[in-house]
């Protein structure tokens, strides 16, 4: 759904993730009015700053159109399977002081038969506190969990206390092995078991977001999450991508090489931004003409 219909939302209430700072910074040469960088986030959000809304707008289309096309089968990422489109953005914008700002969080539905509700998508350890979508206010930290909890909680805060076995009720069965876990880490009393059962549902939301996060809190995720800021950052205003049916052509002009790979041939130059697509049915002959003719283009443009 996160697709196929415009959402908005607004309000006067700072979220968690206005309050996140930068974790990297680095430049758009292309906007060099905007101050862009990574926000220190479960999920994977770029945030931009000026004082040009017109700038930071463009350099947010920018974004944007890369990601819809933008495919990494090593970290999981793919733009589109079966003809049906996986990549989007949650924007978030406000103001800060005399800046304006925007936060890109890069999102993607994909599903797989391990994850038929979705790879980026609370995975189902969590379900017994939170399996439906995460929307807009939960993106932004504020967690929207289900009525269910509310009795099922105070169940499980009552049995604790009196310490009866939670697989024994139907409305805390399903989080005994999750309590099981945290239980020998305090020493529980009637003041404080409340607060306690908050703070685990809190790691829990953590936890969902960073499902949510296409690129994960590791080296490895961090490390993709910086390959396709390679691609958001590039300069040259000549060819940048050649891909063909699965294959990459590394194609250099200048610097600039490859930078995804993808079903599709496409060829992105930044000052004009010129996309031309090759659907994977189209035959070797026409995909090896087409490479041709924009082997050409590159002559026209040195």
């Amino acid at each position: 759904s996160i697709l196929s219909h415009d959402h908005f939302q607004g309000g006067g209430y700072e979220f968690a993730m206005a309050k996140a700072p930068y974790e990297t910074e680095f430049s758009l040469k292309q906007f060099p009015d905007v101050h862009a960088g990574i926000v220190k986030w479960p999920m994977s959000v770029i945030r931009l700053q000026g004082e040009i809304t017109e700038s930071i707008v463009k350099a947010a289309d920018h974004i944007l159109m890369l990601w819809r096309r933008y495919t990494d089968e090593k970290a999981f990422i793919f733009s589109e399977t079966n003809g049906v489109s996986h990549n989007t953005i949650t924007p978030i914008a406000r103001k800060r002081g005399d800046l304006f700002e925007l936060d890109l969080v890069l999102r993607n539905n994909i599903t797989t038969e391990e994850f038929p509700l979705g790879v980026y998508h609370p995975h189902p350890e969590y379900h017994h506190i939170k399996k439906e979508n995460i929307g807009l206010i939960e993106v932004m930290g504020l967690a929207v969990l289900p009525a269910r909890l509310q009795m099922e909680m105070a169940e499980l805060e009552r049995r604790i206390l009196q310490n009866e076995d939670l697989r024994e009720s139907d409305l805390t069965k399903s989080h005994a092995e999750w309590a099981e876990k945290w239980l020998p880490n305090y020493e529980i009393t009637d003041d404080n078991i409340h607060a306690i059962v908050q703070k685990e549902i809190g790691f829990v939301f953590a936890k969902v977001l960073e499902c949510a996060g296409v690129y994960k809190r590791t080296p490895e995720g961090q490390d993709a999450f910086k390959k396709f800021l390679e691609c958001i950052s590039i300069t040259d205003d000549r060819i940048v991508i050649i891909i063909a049916r699965n294959q990459c052509v590394m194609h250099k002009h200048n610097s600039v090489s490859w930078c995804v790979t993808s079903n599709k041939l496409s060829i992105v130059k930044f000052s004009i931004f010129v996309v031309l697509s090759f659907n994977r049915t189209q035959t070797n002959k026409v995909v090896s003409t087409k490479i041709t003719l924009l082997n050409h283009m590159l002559i026209g443009i040195r």
